[in-house]
């Protein structure tokens, strides 16, 4: 069985700019295939500040897992069954689904 991870982050890099909020959210992240594998988890949870985007999560991971950093560019996110757009904004708490880029023929 694989672990889960657990974080909590106050602000990275200062991703809300100036308004500076002490709410935060709690973005589960749940891995597919090599993200999984990268991680070693089934799942992270992160505790993000209101109103910060998937790009601060995505940077958040990466910083936590660099094994991620080369494949987060092609990785898609997706909550509420729609693909996110990295200015996405977190407000309430959400689970993301990660999937890991794709080949077929």
């Amino acid at each position: 069985m694989t672990d889960n991870h657990s974080t909590n982050f106050s602000g990275v890099n200062g991703e809300i700019g100036s308004a500076v909020s002490t709410a935060h959210v709690r973005v589960t992240v749940r891995l597919f295939a090599m993200g999984r594998e990268l991680v070693g988890a089934n799942f992270v949870e992160l505790a993000v500040p209101a109103g910060c985007s998937l790009e601060f999560i995505k940077r958040t991971l990466t910083e936590r897992f660099p094994a991620l950093k080369p494949w987060m560019p092609r990785m898609l996110f997706a909550a509420d069954n729609q693909y996110l757009g990295s200015d996405h904004r977190f407000f309430a708490d959400r689970e993301l689904l990660c999937f890991p880029p794709a080949s077929g023929g």
